[in-house]
């Protein structure tokens, strides 16, 4: 009881000196500041944002009908089989081919029963089970409507065996290629197609750095997909950064957003007017393998003038110097000091190829070269750039530094030679049905010489005709053709010249299948064959 009661007293009394402490220390109350209300644009700030908006509308309106999808397939090529030997090994004359060997098979099992085998298993070729095609994306915009040409990237079609355009209303149609220009990375295809429309081309001469410009495409699949940007430089020099085959190589810098199966869309600016050719993202690697905010294009004025020759059936034929040379800015410090060029943009001269047109004109190891036609010269690219600009046999004058003093040296260029163009334009003087079929092989051959013979390890009373150069992914590297195999026969007819090629190839239908006899340098016979396509 007196626990209860000495309990309830203790807490009295702590109450008590709570009620009093709390009237000596009272807790402040918190205070809160006035909110103010939120920002709010004026009328003005509202009506100038949406006069900009509808201008962005406006835009994507009129573009969007004249920019596609394209889709292409590639089918994987066939492994290449060497013929069978029977025996002991001996020279190629004394091997069977593939089509005696499966002919020896089926007499000896009509006599010994079908499951005979005498050669054993070693040398029946095990089953390869088929890879399947592989398939890519890009973009395009429409050109020429009433022809149907579509401007694209040539990466976007290179090697591909279909082609597959599908326009803004859904509708799809099969495309071909009409031609391409790897140097600038641009190519024409071709659809049949009404009611087109094309776009406006502009001058991206006239664009400057801060530019609005919109980009549209079909990024991952997305078609008709707007993005919007700036532009943020001009002349930017990316063929060592993108693809080394890429000489033409100034681009237009934009951070609008460009994703794989943008490439080959336009890019556009405010009055609705193409200024370039989306081509290509920064790399950053695994982490960031698509936009990283860093986009170039291919500057329209430079796309309208290789578009002319696709279309007119003429390669662009680009001025050549030929010498080997370094930036400047990659010279050793002390040896940019004693020739006094400290301070200088330029390119250095390090060799000069025998018979080029460098070295013709004059030039030395050691020159640095400043500038052409009076155009500063700031590093290898812009030099390359400058001279390709020119057509060969053309003169330019360069300005050089030499024994601490600048002199001029005029300079009569040679002609670049294309890397890449086995199919990109055909020649006009072969029959049309001709020119399809050289296309779809992607072969370029020579008539075998007997030094060309030796050269390659044969004897020199070998005939035939000897493949320079196989398109990857074309017909001939489909059959298995590699360069330096000699071509002994075309459909079971044998070809010793250009001409018993085209004859045979006149009266070809590929879609029958094909077949081409061939020896390798080794001297082995290979024969290739494509089956009829259903």
């Amino acid at each position: 009881m007196w626990t209860n009661a000495r309990k309830w007293l203790i807490l009295a009394v702590l109450l008590s000196l709570g009620l009093s402490l709390g009237g000596a220390f009272s807790v402040p109350s918190p205070t809160y500041a006035a909110q103010e209300p939120p920002l709010q644009a004026t009328a003005e700030q509202l009506e100038s944002i949406e006069a900009l908006s509808a201008a962005f509308r406006a835009v994507a309106k009129a573009v969007r009908p004249s920019v596609v999808s394209i889709r292409v397939t590639k089918y994987p090529p066939h492994r290449r089989t060497e013929d069978f030997e029977f025996g002991a090994p001996g020279p190629p004359a004394q091997r069977r081919s593939p089509e005696e060997y499966d002919e020896l098979r089926r007499r000896l099992r009509e006599f010994f029963g079908p499951d005979f085998d005498f050669f054993g298993p070693r040398v029946v070729p095990k089953k390869i089970r088929p890879r399947r095609p592989t398939r890519g994306l890009g973009s395009g915009v429409i050109v020429d409507a009433k022809k149907g040409y579509i401007l694209t990237n040539y990466h976007v079609i290179e090697g591909a065996d279909e082609i597959q355009v599908k326009l803004h209303n859904g509708y799809r149609y099969g495309a071909k290629e009409l031609g391409h220009d790897a140097r600038a990375d641009l190519a024409i295809v071709e659809i049949d197609a009404p009611d087109l429309q094309q776009a406006r081309l502009g001058s991206s001469a006239q664009a400057e750095p801060g530019d609005i410009v919109l980009a549209i495409g079909s990024p991952w699949g997305l078609d008709q997909t707007v993005t919007q940007g700036i532009i943020s430089a001009k002349g930017r020099s990316i063929g060592s950064l993108l693809d080394p085959r890429i000489s033409d190589a100034v681009a237009i810098q934009t951070d609008a957003a460009v994703n794989p199966g943008n490439s080959g869309g336009p890019l556009v600016n405010i009055h609705g007017e193409v200024i370039g050719i989306n081509r290509a993202i920064r790399p950053q690697g695994a982490l960031a393998p698509s936009y990283a905010g860093v986009v170039f294009a291919v500057p329209i004025d430079h796309a309208k003038k290789v578009m002319e020759h696709i279309i007119s059936g003429e390669p662009l034929k680009r001025g050549y110097l030929g010498v080997f040379m370094r930036d400047l800015a990659d010279v050793d410090s002390a040896l940019l000091k004693s020739l006094a060029v400290e301070h200088r943009p330029g390119v250095m001269v390090l060799k000069l190829p025998a018979g080029q047109p460098a070295h013709k004109a004059g030039l030395e190891a050691g020159d640095v070269i400043l500038a052409v036609d009076g155009q500063t010269i700031t590093d290898s690219a812009t030099l390359q750039r400058t001279i390709a600009a020119n057509p060969p046999r053309s003169q330019v004058v360069l300005t050089i530094w030499r024994n601490k003093k600048t002199m001029e040296i005029p300079v009569e260029l040679g002609e670049q030679t294309p890397d890449e163009q086995l199919t990109a334009l055909a020649p006009e003087r072969q029959a049309p049905a001709t020119i399809e079929k050289i296309e779809k092989m992607g072969l370029q051959i020579s008539e075998l010489t007997p030094e060309k013979a030796k050269q390659i390890g044969l004897p020199a009373d070998t005939e035939g005709l000897l493949v320079e150069k196989v398109q990857r992914d074309g017909l001939a590297h489909q059959l298995g053709l590699q360069p330096n195999d000699v071509i002994t026969k075309l459909q079971q007819q044998r070809v010793r010249t250009i001409e018993d090629f085209n004859d045979v190839l006149t009266d070809l239908s590929l879609a029958e299948g094909i077949s081409v006899t061939a020896v390798n340098k080794s001297g082995n016979k290979f024969s290739y064959r494509r089956s009829p396509q259903n």
